[in-house]
């Protein structure tokens, strides 16, 4: 006789407990597939915010406005750095517009820390999908984001995730990221394939913030308030004021010494307004305030090559160019460059009486990209 194992066939028990194990690994596997499927759609409509949590808060805020308006309201999205994000206080501007127009107005703030003009450019194309069309888009020129050692930066991973992209978006951050961003297509893949491991971190930040390191917290989103705009993180108190500045201007003067636009963030900022444009969307450029101390960086011919900049593409395409950079002073900002947030009401009134008013006045604002136009062509901005 044979021994046991070789010619002959295992026990009947062995052969139930090997087809008991097959069966709970194959079903394991199927639950595994099945919850990361219904987690990236979860993400892609119920919550995406844990996709990208700080373009998806905004965007959701927005969502629930516009949901809950009446009438079709006059609706302004701002595109811009942590300068707009901190900067432009929507109540603020909306009641100022609302007694000026008589009309209801919501303003998206979607300014978003470390975004430069080719993250404009994707936010407007999610923002168009998203909540559709705006009356007005004003879009934040941040002159330290044009230049080439900036631009590395505006595109890298650790700025737009493979994770958070949509996958009509890999071509556009592929053709604008080139070597930075070589391998995009294969790490998309591989996050939507595992988005509970891929989208941990936000999806920890969503839900139990109190297990990650403060500094993932994501605690700025708990902040914001229902048109998107966040206070400022930096204390304001005397002395994490003057080391937080001592270290922006130490940061920035090596950013600015030796000051050259460079042409892919400029071809982005371009793009941005023939979307618009392709669109019919009335476009305003915005540059936000600056303290003196950081404008003093500039070296010399620096602000002549931004303004050029800007009236070009101004006068291109009809985009009115709103030049804010020396509206407030030195002790109204906590770094040089950020509005304590008492400084952003005051700058937010100012704004909206000065500069949003004078345009969008007389009428219905679905008029409002050629009285924008008129005024850019009387102003010769």
């Amino acid at each position: 006789m044979a021994p046991f194992g070789k010619d002959t066939d295992p026990p009947p028990r062995r052969r139930a407990s090997a087809a008991t194990a097959r069966r709970t690994v194959l079903w394991s596997l199927g639950w595994f597939a099945l919850l990361q499927v219904g987690l990236g759609v979860a993400m892609q409509t119920c919550v995406p915010h844990w996709l990208d949590p700080e373009y998806g808060a905004k965007a959701a805020r927005l969502r629930r406005r516009l949901g809950a308006a009446g009438d079709r309201p006059v609706l302004i999205a701002a595109l811009g750095s942590s300068l707009t994000d901190y900067g432009l206080r929507g109540s603020t501007v909306e009641r100022a517009l609302e007694r000026a127009l008589g009309r209801t107005v919501l303003v998206a703030n979607f300014g978003i820390p470390g975004a430069g003009p080719f993250s404009e450019l994707l936010y407007l194309r999610r923002i168009l999908t998203d909540a559709g069309r705006p009356d007005l888009v004003l879009v934040e020129v941040l002159p330290a984001l044009l230049v080439e050692r900036a631009w590395p930066s505006e595109v890298a991973e650790n700025r737009l995730p493979a994770a958070a992209l949509r996958h009509n978006e890999l071509s556009l951050v592929g053709g604008y990221g080139g070597d930075v961003r070589r391998r995009l297509h294969g790490a998309w893949w591989s996050a939507r394939a595992v988005p509970w491991w891929s989208c941990r971190i936000n999806i920890l930040a969503a839900l139990v913030p109190r297990l990650l390191p403060l500094e993932l917290q994501q605690c700025s989103n708990r902040q914001m308030d229902e048109t998107g705009w966040t206070p400022s993180p930096i204390p304001d108190e005397p002395e994490v004021r003057r080391r937080v500045s001592r270290a922006v201007l130490r940061k920035s003067s090596a950013q600015l010494d030796d000051f050259h636009l460079d042409a892919r963030p400029m071809a982005a900022l371009g793009q941005v307004l023939e979307v618009c444009r392709r669109e019919g969307l009335a476009t305003a450029l915005l540059l936000m305030p600056e303290a003196p101390s950081y404008r003093r960086l500039y070296p010399a011919g620096a602000w002549d090559e931004v303004e050029g900049l800007v009236r070009t593409l101004g006068r291109r395409y009809g985009a009115p160019v709103i030049n804010a950079r020396e509206w407030m002073a030195e002790e109204d900002f906590l770094d040089t460059l950020h509005l304590v947030p008492s400084s952003a009401t005051t700058f937010s009134e100012r704004f909206a009486r000065e500069a949003l008013v004078p345009l969008l006045s007389g009428g219905a604002c679905v008029s409002s990209r050629t009285r924008l136009s008129q005024e850019h062509t009387r102003t010769g901005d």
